[in-house]
């Protein structure tokens, strides 16, 4: 008889395997094989936020999900659980010198709001006591002023009528435009008024060639040169000062509105006022990559041409096709996935500062310190796990709705592309909900679609679809009605 294989044993404790305590755990890169004892070992001695394997010539990290699936769940839900809290913990304590200042600085502040308080609420008290006691005083200066302003009429006129009307007359009067323009004397920060006089240095300029003249307005020994009169004259025709710092800006060409980029405002080249609405001359975003900020057109659209044609597809081409509707709800979901996946991938080190401040405030146990870490590093796992698949389906989306404009409309292909999409999107949820044990709001198109639409759940796109059937049957309305009277006249 030949002899029998020999078992299989751990390559930590060279125990051999079982069903129980010695059940093998088998590593996803290298395949190295270790039992459940000296696995869970491992990870108690273990202080990095991702465990390496234990063969060092592997030496690569282990996800979550594969230390899921090989804790056993009493392991996993307390006596890991219990540990990294510690090591969390550990790990905030060896900041707490540095933070001290922020605690000490914390407890001024709360002291000092607390002395305020009290001076507040004592104030408020004298406060109301001196107001009700001069409401009381008014009433009767009231009395008597009534008697006096009635005495010798024949009946009594409100006196606060002419205030009234020309408080109100004030109110309409149009705003009147404001002269600016900047003196042009060296190290002066003034602006000239209509006199052409600088309200800062008293300086008076020549409004022909704009040339400083000095004190005197009329200065018989001023004379002005020919090219600046004649540049003046070009630059009073073909240019305008800013509304509000008074630079001077040509058009050259383009829309009404204009941008000053000396001091970063709108106004209207023809009124000369500021700009209430979005600013939209180039000059505004040329000004923003200048400032390293993003020009976009208009933050709805993403600044992508393909989500504008996209748009215009869906209320255009796309609006009389049957897969209109599933398809401009698989867009509004997608958008929907977008605001989810952009979970900022934020910095906690506040988050963190703050709880150790709280602790060495004594605001907060050590115990519920270590629970909070643990829950902030379950909570960022969970929202960044979320933010991913909520990634995929937008871009996914996305995708198929772009192909319609190259490829054409196939309702059979276009929908079984989204219940796909939605299906693999729905299973990497279902991962995450078991692995977190938290639920997920599933994607479901045809539900939504299926959803009475109320002045309450009605999202902007709804409310833009039911403006345009509402244009649409009025017009086949008016059509109606003009076609019976023109049959009622033949």
């Amino acid at each position: 008889m030949p002899p029998r294989a020999p078992k299989p044993t751990c390559s930590v404790c060279f125990d051999k395997f079982n069903l129980t305590i010695r059940a093998p755990t088998t590593c996803p890169h290298c395949g190295i094989q270790i039992c459940r004892t000296c696995f869970q070992t491992y990870l108690l001695n273990e202080v990095t936020d991702v465990p390496r394997c234990v063969n060092t010539e592997c030496d690569r990290g282990w996800e979550r999900n594969f230390l899921d699936s090989e804790m056993t769940s009493t392991f996993r839900l307390k006596t890991y659980k219990e540990h990294r809290e510690k090591v969390l913990a550990d790990r905030e304590k060896s900041k707490l010198p540095a933070t001290q200042a922020d605690a000490a600085e914390v407890r001024t502040v709360l002291a000092m709001k607390a002395a305020a308080d009290e001076r507040y609420n004592k104030a408020a008290e004298e406060s109301r006591r001196i107001g009700n006691e001069l409401m009381a005083a008014a009433r009767v200066q009231n009395a008597i002023a009534l008697v006096i302003s009635s005495h010798g009429r024949e009946r009594y006129v409100d006196p606060t009528l002419s205030v009234v009307a020309q408080a109100e007359a004030q109110k309409a009067k149009p705003a009147t435009a404001v002269f600016v323009k900047p003196c042009p004397a060296e190290d002066c920060k003034g602006f000239l008024s209509t006199a052409w006089k600088c309200g800062l240095c008293d300086k008076y300029t020549c409004p022909d060639c704009h040339d400083l003249k000095g004190f005197v307005r009329e200065d018989p020994a001023h004379r002005c040169d020919p090219d600046k009169v004649a540049t003046a004259a070009l630059l009073k025709a073909e240019a305008k000062s800013c509304p509000k710092c008074g630079v001077s800006i040509c058009k050259i060409e383009g829309c009404d509105q204009m941008f000053c980029t000396q001091c970063n405002t709108g106004f209207s080249w023809r009124t000369g006022k500021l700009a209430a609405g979005p600013v939209h001359n180039p000059h505004y975003f040329d000004w923003l990559r200048s400032q390293g900020r993003d020009p976009t057109a208009n933050p709805l659209q993403n600044g992508c041409a393909a989500d504008r044609d996209i748009i215009r597809a869906l209320n255009g081409p796309l609006w009389r096709t049957p897969i209109h509707c599933y398809l401009a709800e698989a867009w509004r979901l997608m958008l929907e996935a977008e605001d989810v996946a952009r979970v900022e991938n934020a910095n906690h080190d506040e988050d963190q500062r703050v709880m150790r401040v709280k602790f060495m405030l004594g605001q907060l146990k050590e115990e519920e310190w270590q629970y909070a870490l643990q829950r902030q590093e379950k909570n960022v796992r969970f929202a960044v796990a979320k933010a991913q698949v909520a990634q995929v389906f937008a871009g996914g989306a996305r995708e198929i709705i772009s192909q319609i404009l190259t490829d054409g409309c196939d309702k059979k292909k276009v929908k079984q592309q989204v219940e796909d999409l939605v299906k693999y999107c729905n299973a990497c949820y279902g991962d995450i909900e078991g692995q977190f044990n938290r639920k997920i709001k599933p994607i479901n198109v045809e539900a939504r679609m299926r959803q009475p639409v109320t002045a309450e759940n009605e999202t902007a796109e709804q409310a833009v679809i039911r403006r345009q059937a509402a244009i649409l049957a009025a017009a086949r309305e008016t059509e109606r009605v003009a076609r019976a009277a023109v049959a009622q006249q033949v």
